[in-house]
């Protein structure tokens, strides 16, 4: 069609063909196994990070340390969910955050990832980004500075007026994982496109 990335990957495309993905992976047996292989294949029991300092000691009480945080985290499972969605979707979004349920447990890491769907970013009802793409703001040189991000998912049952206005959020505070099939692209697409 000639037209750019963002052009050609609008809010509405995008929303369609999430849902259409989302269908299909919900319906049909073989789209289904095939995302929970890609899930399995790619975090399988989840990270287990192996440190080589010399001290063998200081290796054992971190790899011990990381798989106690883990676990209590359940790191593992928040892997899965933001691989199943970056597969479905297109793309997922997290932040890093302070969990007070972690910091109870007393461990010295209260680090938790909350993750986010890709209708969640968006710079909401009211304005579009002059430069960047729809959730996605840029400065001059086309570089990601921040995201809109809604507290709430546009689809929840709360009320309207709670999940609007989007808060601006530093890109170095967001993770975004999708795969950019053309320059300038910022937002993901889901992989099932082909398919759909």
């Amino acid at each position: 069609d000639g037209l750019s990335a963002p052009a050609a990957l609008t809010p509405e495309v995008r929303k369609r063909l999430r849902d259409r993905a989302r269908y299909e992976v919900v319906n049909n047996c073989y789209a289904a196994g095939a995302v929970r292989t890609l899930v399995n294949d790619t975090v399988g029991t989840g990270a287990r990070p192996q440190f080589l300092t010399p001290d063998a000691g200081l290796n054992s009480a971190l790899e011990e340390l990381w798989s106690q945080w883990a676990c209590a985290a359940d790191f593992p499972l928040t892997s899965r969910v933001a691989c199943g969605v970056r597969h479905v979707a297109g793309e997922v979004f997290g932040r890093p955050r302070s969990s007070a349920r972690l910091a109870r447990l007393g461990l010295p890491v209260a680090l938790d990832v909350r993750l986010y769907e890709p209708e969640q970013v968006t710079h909401g009802y009211t304005a579009q980004s002059a430069a960047g793409d729809d959730g996605v703001e840029c400065d001059a040189d086309g570089e990601v500075t921040a995201y809109k991000i809604l507290g709430y998912h546009p689809g929840d049952t709360r009320p309207l007026s709670a999940r609007l206005e989007p808060a601006t959020v530093p890109a170095d505070e967001v993770f975004h994982w999708y795969v950019p099939d053309r320059p300038g692209q910022l937002r993901g697409v889901t992989p099932l496109t082909p398919a759909l």
